[in-house]
């Protein structure tokens, strides 16, 4: 959480330096009214909420606080100002494609019933080192063969899976090599085994509206423009 803050205030001073100090335009399209909309109902929830230490602190266990949606609002802003020619893009998606990677991996062997997070060195990642001296005791709630990856909650890797899987559809149509596409499409099929491990129903609204996105841009566009 305190990344992220940190992350999202930095982008914020960049973007004002630019437009003050260095006088460039910052671009915009009509497409961010519905991510300031977003913002305003975030701020709007915030305001009227009775529990404004969680607001502003976050939880136990869900430390998503108001600050890190207003963060996740500036990262979408900040790459759409930074990100201006396709080195760039292919950049971005290799090492998204590297983090999607590892998360598959990672709930893959959950669906299969090997969960890294429950080895000796998985518990070491997850726990603060003075309760090492206790760390074959620790009890995970999570059934066997369901997948959460490295996001805690299943719940949250359902949304992420269902924003990847058509993402990564629309990245195997547009790509031209043969090694790349193999490679994508065993990527999707493991995306697809961690969505069912997840066993959320939010999982397919998710992946509804995200391929709804996808479809659009895919035909909304020419196909060539889609090719790497």
């Amino acid at each position: 959480m305190i990344a992220i803050i940190t992350v999202g205030a930095v982008m914020t001073m960049l973007l004002l330096v630019q437009r003050f100090v260095k006088h460039n335009r910052i671009r915009f399209e009509s497409n961010f009214y519905a991510l300031f909309i977003y913002g305003v109902f975030v701020a709007v929830s915030a305001l009227l909420s009775q529990y404004k230490h969680w607001v502003v602190c976050g939880s136990y266990q869900m430390f998503e606080s108001v600050w890190v949606l207003f963060a996740y609002i500036m990262f979408c802003f900040y790459t759409y100002q930074c990100v201006r020619d396709e080195s760039q893009i292919r950049s971005l998606l290799m090492w998204g494609g590297v983090g999607i990677v590892i998360l598959t991996l990672i709930g893959t062997f959950q669906f299969i019933g090997l969960d890294f997070f429950k080895s000796k060195i998985g518990r070491l990642l997850i726990t603060n080192p003075s309760n090492w001296k206790e760390i074959d005791k620790i009890q995970f709630q999570v059934p066997k063969h369901t997948v959460y990856a490295t996001l805690y909650n299943q719940n949250f890797l359902s949304f992420y899976c269902g924003m990847m899987i058509p993402l990564i559809l629309g990245l195997i149509i547009g790509c031209k090599k043969l090694a790349y596409r193999i490679v994508l499409i065993v990527v999707e099929i493991l995306a697809m085994a961690c969505m069912l491990g997840a066993s959320s129903s939010s999982s397919w609204i998710a992946l509804a509206g995200s391929a709804v996105i996808v479809a659009f841009v895919l035909f909304s566009r020419k196909k060539k423009a889609f090719k790497t």
